[in-house]
């Protein structure tokens, strides 16, 4: 577990991140956290572009290539990234949410905070849980609107799509009864290569 505080004057949550990890451990001793302070500049952009960049993503790359070393194949079903986030400034919303969507993060929000702390109650209905898929938001870009080499691959894989389709409806297909026994859905890619020839004088 990753808890983010940082060291802005008045407004640290420094001592509020050990506490939190003090309770995880008290809580749940079999689980393991690191405290992250990102250093001040929490309502800059930049700065906590930097913090995500030099510090957060390398920390989180370094777990994750440890359970691929440990788990080979099966690595993805043992990695997940969570946020837990209840507030916070413009510019580490953004950032966190931009720097960090490569690993498609779902979101733990507790919308309900006076609730908790009116009541020192914390009920389910106070907490959303929001797959990645559902809160992402990054729109469609049209075809014509791509750069030459996307087009090229999007071209590609709309022909390979058809050709896979025309090849299941005609004459008999392992595909249903084997290949996609299981899932019943099919996964197709195409790879662009792109070679670079240098040329030494």
């Amino acid at each position: 577990m990753l808890i983010v505080a940082d060291q802005e004057e008045a407004n640290s949550t420094e001592y509020l991140g050990k506490v939190i990890e003090m309770f995880i451990h008290r809580t749940y001793p079999q689980c393991t956290s690191t405290v992250l302070n990102s250093g001040a500049g929490l309502f800059q952009h930049q700065a906590n572009m930097v913090f995500i960049h030099k510090t957060l993503r390398p920390l989180i790359n370094r777990q994750r290539a440890a359970i691929v070393e440990q788990y080979a194949e099966d690595w993805s079903s043992h990695f997940h990234l969570t946020f837990a986030l209840s507030d916070g400034p413009h510019a580490r919303m953004a950032q966190l949410t931009s720097g960090l969507r490569q690993y498609r993060p779902d979101l733990l929000h507790i919308w309900q905070l006076k609730g908790f702390w009116h009541h020192r109650q914390l009920r389910f209905g106070d907490i959303d849980v929001e797959p990645f898929v559902h809160k992402d938001s990054t729109p469609s870009e049209p075809v014509k609107n791509l750069s030459p080499e996307i087009k090229d691959l999007v071209n590609e894989i709309a022909q390979y799509k058809k050709e896979f389709e025309d090849s299941i409806t005609t004459g008999e297909s392992e595909l249903s009864s084997f290949w996609l026994r299981k899932t019943g859905k099919p996964v197709l890619s195409v790879l662009m290569v792109s070679i670079v020839i240098l040329s030494y004088h």
